[in-house]
């Protein structure tokens, strides 16, 4: 009864699970008729093929990626091996041949994650520059096994990783809670788009997201407004948000685009020989190091004092403290102090550049998409006006109330998503039969993202938000383009007990971010020659992002 306007129009298409009628049912019916393959396909079990592998390097030399085309490369190596075959990836499996199994098809993976077990696997615990560097550096999260093995703690698996991750995602997955951080989040997203016009005219707009990304997660995790991506430009040695900034982007590029997909240093690393590209890494990494730690003294030394604000009060980190506080004695599964700030800090520089991949690419996508982005603009501001009353509230976010912005962002995940895959993970509790065919525990399975091929899906290339309203989605039900609606299939944050812990975070920064720009500017592309997706620059360094051209911000009355 609140709504009206474009809200009311809009509520009336429906997302999926929703349960109101569409008026889609041209597109719905095109899309039914087009559809490459029909219900009875898609319940044949496809025979498993295997890419030619060696030692150390894998796949790699029989099938190279092209880094500039990542999407398209997935896909053609899917043409090349069909919907459920091996490759070898090196370090990114126990195998020497680096294997991994992919498939399409996610009722399948589903018996991969519900056989997880306890201590499930995560593609963390292939991030092998990242655990040596945290080893390298003394991070408490790492810890020496009595065997005198290395247990890496988070970015591990056993008891050590469990203690960790539950005391890490307390305060973050749950639903209310992570809604409780909306308003400051809001707010740091409202001043970060203050600075995307100056960005957008020197071509500066994947700097501007770093920040932007760290600004929201700085609200979330210490309450405070740190303004990185305000107008301030990127030179600014002497800032230690940027600092921090600059150097998460750097480790990330080098330890996961140099170093994770190089047979040298792969091969230099399991001699003990430092390369000097691993030991530039290292120093961006103290860095970030260095920063967080001062940071979050800071904090402490202010909290010590009594002199917290309240948004630095209802902060995560203080949550966190207060939880370690009250730790019973004795208890085994206590964390110590300096556990609990580097979990904090690990947390600080991941969000740096894995929101922003996201972001990027909405930003991308709202350029490019002058009538999509004024039925969002259309939505979020009535929504502002009849529920939130002037301002971008929670319920203003709600799917229920801007349904046009879930749909949006949905779509932007299927077309361009940060992974090729959508996730992978190994049967860590017990043997497993995919297709019929058994595998030995600890076999590594990746779910590939098919939502931008267009064998799979009808009209895959197009940008079109209203292909998740639910008449369209009705009409995919019992083919393999419903693959694309499956709960495993909503996200980039991964699936099961390995899922992102800052996913709703994370979420709730998108929907933010998005909206104020919305609110804010008339976003257009600058140059005239680019016009479509196929213009843009991709980089893989370590998720697909856009290299975002120079944009025009234009004030909205």
């Amino acid at each position: 009864g609140r709504q009206s306007g474009p809200v009311a129009s809009l509520s009336q298409h429906v997302l999926i699970l929703s349960r109101a009628k569409s008026t889609a049912a041209p597109a719905a019916a095109a899309a039914a008729s087009a559809c490459p393959f029909t219900g009875a396909e898609a319940k044949t079990p496809p025979k498993l093929n295997h890419a030619p592998k060696l030692p150390i390097v894998g796949s790699i030399p029989f099938f190279p990626p092209d880094e500039s085309d990542m999407y398209g490369y997935v896909n053609r190596r899917r043409e090349k091996y069909g919907e459920w075959y091996s490759f070898g990836v090196p370090g990114f499996s126990k195998s020497v041949f680096g294997t991994m199994f992919l498939m399409n098809n996610p009722n399948e993976f589903v018996k991969v994650v519900r056989g997880e077990g306890t201590y499930p696997s995560g593609i963390v615990e292939h991030l092998w520059p990242i655990r040596t560097a945290l080893k390298e550096c003394n991070s408490a999260l790492v810890q020496t096994n009595s065997d005198g093995t290395t247990n890496y703690g988070l970015l591990d698996n056993g008891e050590q990783w469990k203690k960790q991750r539950m005391f890490l995602q307390t305060g973050m997955l749950e639903p209310r809670t992570a809604k409780g951080f909306i308003p400051g989040i809001s707010r740091a997203a409202e001043l970060a788009a203050s600075g995307a016009p100056e960005m957008g005219r020197e071509g500066k707009l994947n700097h501007y997201l770093n920040a932007a990304a760290f600004d929201m997660f700085s609200s979330f995790m210490l309450g405070e407004y740190t303004q990185a991506a305000a107008g301030r430009d990127d030179d600014t040695s002497n800032d230690e948000n940027i600092l921090f900034c600059n150097a998460a982007i750097r480790f990330m590029g080098i330890s996961m685009a140099d170093i994770a997909r190089s047979p040298y240093e792969i091969i230099m690393n399991k001699l003990g020989i430092k390369t000097e590209q691993w030991r530039e890494m290292i120093d961006h990494w103290k860095t970030v190091q260095e920063i967080g730690a001062l940071k979050l003294d800071r904090f402490m030394e202010k909290r010590q004092r009594g002199e917290l604000n309240d948004v630095e009060k209802a902060s995560y980190f203080n949550n966190a403290l207060e939880r370690f506080e009250a730790q019973p004695e004795g208890d085994e599964n206590n964390l110590t102090l300096d556990e609990v700030k580097q979990l904090c800090i690990l947390s600080l520089f991941v969000s740096v550049d894995t929101t922003s991949t996201v972001t990027s690419w909405n930003l991308v996508h709202l350029a490019l998409n002058q009538d999509a982005q004024e039925k969002l603009y259309n939505e979020i501001a009535a929504a502002v006006d009849s529920i939130g009353e002037g301002q971008l509230t929670a319920s203003v976010l709600e799917r229920s109330n801007t349904p046009y912005l879930t749909a949006f962002i949905r779509e932007t995940n299927r077309l361009t998503p940060p992974f090729p895959s959508i996730t992978s993970k190994s049967n860590s509790s017990r043997p497993i039969e995919i297709f019929g065919q058994k595998f030995p525990v600890g076999t590594l399975f990746v779910l590939e993202n098919i939502g931008n091929d267009e064998r799979f899906i009808t009209d895959a290339k197009s940008f079109r938000p209203e292909r998740w309203f639910a008449e369209e989605v009705e009409s995919r039900k019992g083919t393999k383009q419903e693959y694309i609606d499956h709960i495993v299939a909503r996200d980039p944050f991964g699936q099961g007990a390995r899922r992102c812990p800052g996913s709703r975070v994370a979420a709730n920064e998108i929907l933010c971010m998005v909206s104020h720009w919305v609110l804010k500017y008339k976003i257009q592309v600058s140059s005239p020659d680019i016009k479509t997706l196929d213009d843009i620059e991709k980089n893989w360094a370590p998720f697909i992002a856009p290299n975002v051209p120079k944009l025009d911000f234009v004030p909205r009355e």
